[in-house]
């Protein structure tokens, strides 16, 4: 018997950065196939809120066993007069010393909306690192600080 045509071009589906898509009829015959590219890295996120935040604040948020792209930075403050955090996000392989992300520090003076930063001095967070954040000041009496960092693998 002949084979019967199903209009996919004879080739390799699938390969570097690439996952085939296959269609199958209810006959189980191959009546589609094509390439699928990766999709990008998927972001992943990290929170942590602080209760009655004062200056000198440091707080491990989590390590890491694998290297990290910080992609974003969304900080909110809840309370006070006025309030403002200046915000420092630092890894390193031990708590003593490490990279702040901005070089120096990041205003935080949202009560509504995130404050969101995306531009930063180092983002390449390194392999079995720690992230922590330290509130360097803190003024107005907030009385919760939120930040959240969205990161890829």
């Amino acid at each position: 018997a002949l084979p019967i045509s199903t209009a996919v071009t004879a080739s390799t589906y699938g390969g570097s950065g690439q996952t085939p898509a296959i269609t199958v009829d209810s006959f189980g015959r191959i009546t589609g196939a094509s390439n699928v590219a990766f999709p990008a890295s998927p972001s992943s996120i990290k929170s942590l809120s602080i209760l009655s935040p004062s200056t000198s604040d440091a707080i491990t948020m989590f390590f890491t066993n694998t290297a990290l792209t910080l992609a974003e930075v969304n900080g909110v403050i809840v309370g006070g007069t006025t309030p403002t955090v200046n915000v420092h996000v630092t890894y390193g392989t031990n708590r003593t010393s490490g990279t702040n992300v901005w070089g120096s520090g990041n205003v935080v003076n949202t009560t509504t909306t995130a404050s969101s930063n995306s531009t930063f001095t180092n983002n390449s967070i390194a392999a079995n690192s720690f992230i922590w954040v330290t509130l360097n000041t803190v003024t107005g009496t907030p009385t919760e600080f939120h930040i959240t960092l969205r990161f890829t693998v």
